[in-house]
């Protein structure tokens, strides 16, 4: 059972080291993972990330701009020249066709939407060279887009080794 005081002694604790993890909390107030675990989640909405204990902030109005981005960036994309099953004369039934190289598209969000997409070229083998590359190319765009992050690099965050 949770209680206000417990409630108070966790947001207390998180709040003097946002870093903290859930083994110090249960020892230091002698409480039970699951507890620890509701009251983090459940009471005060916080999420680990990144090594922190940090305050959802995506909205309903956030998750359906995110969604109808995601659609209008792939209505653009298959429009491009894709072929779609309405424009295919033949019956699917009948129709044989070759295996085809998977493409990948990797789109980036924050709170207030999309930051950056990039669509991958076809054939092409992703390993730690290409996503090193990807990420450093995705930072550029990110601190060009928020001047808050100019100092931080990849590595510093952890994206890379």
């Amino acid at each position: 059972m949770r209680n206000k005081n417990m409630i108070d002694a966790v947001k207390n604790f998180v709040e003097y080291d946002m870093r903290v993890s859930l083994e110090e909390i249960m020892l230091a107030l002698n409480l039970s993972y699951r507890t620890v675990t509701s009251i983090l989640k459940d009471d005060l909405g916080l999420s680990k990330c990144a090594a922190k204990w940090l305050a959802n902030q995506l909205t309903k109005a956030n998750k359906i701009n995110r969604i109808l981005l995601a659609k209008s960036i792939q209505k653009a994309y298959f429009e491009k020249g894709r072929a779609s099953l309405d424009s295919i004369g033949a019956s699917i039934k009948f129709m044989v066709q070759e295996r085809r190289a998977k493409q990948m598209v990797i789109p980036l969000f924050d709170n207030k939407g999309l930051i950056y997409h990039q669509y991958d070229p076809l054939g092409i083998n992703i390993n730690s060279t290409y996503f090193s590359k990807g990420i450093s190319n995705f930072m550029s765009n990110f601190r060009s887009k928020t001047p808050v992050m100019q100092k931080i690099t990849a590595r510093s965050i952890g994206l890379i080794g």
